[in-house]
């Protein structure tokens, strides 16, 4: 595995696994995934009634919090990936390949804070898109 290969694979399984907190209208602990996908949602909102009124305020709000969030997990692969850099490709598949599955099982326990949701104030990696 390139290092290349390893840093978008790094920076896909956190975007989609790593708790992070943001705010929409109260503090949600979430991956960058879900963030994204309130963003669509209140896009679609946007679309259909303007930019005017509290959609247009939380979407751009969100915009700004999805790209510094995006920035930073861009950065976190890719210092992980260089310092997997000098590390023969077999070994550093195996790092990743680690690093990922560690983060996807402990993302099937409920360690999501998932307030807007209607399935609970908590969630899984299955539960934080309903």
């Amino acid at each position: 595995m390139s290092t290349r290969a390893s840093r978008w694979l790094l920076l896909a399984v956190l975007a989609l696994t790593l708790p992070l907190p943001f705010f929409m209208a109260g503090l949600e602990i979430a991956p960058l995934a879900r963030l994204l996908f309130l963003e669509g949602i209140l896009l679609a909102i946007v679309a259909s009634d303007g930019f005017g009124g509290s959609a247009g305020l939380f979407a751009a709000f969100l915009a700004v919090e999805g790209l510094l969030l995006a920035a930073g997990l861009w950065g976190l692969a890719w210092v992980a990936a260089a310092s997997l850099s000098n590390a023969r490709p077999a070994t550093r598949a195996a790092w990743v390949g680690l690093a990922a599955a560690c983060l996807l099982g402990l993302s099937l326990l409920e360690i999501y804070r998932t307030p807007h949701s209607s399935s609970g104030p908590t969630a899984n990696l299955f539960g934080i898109f309903t």
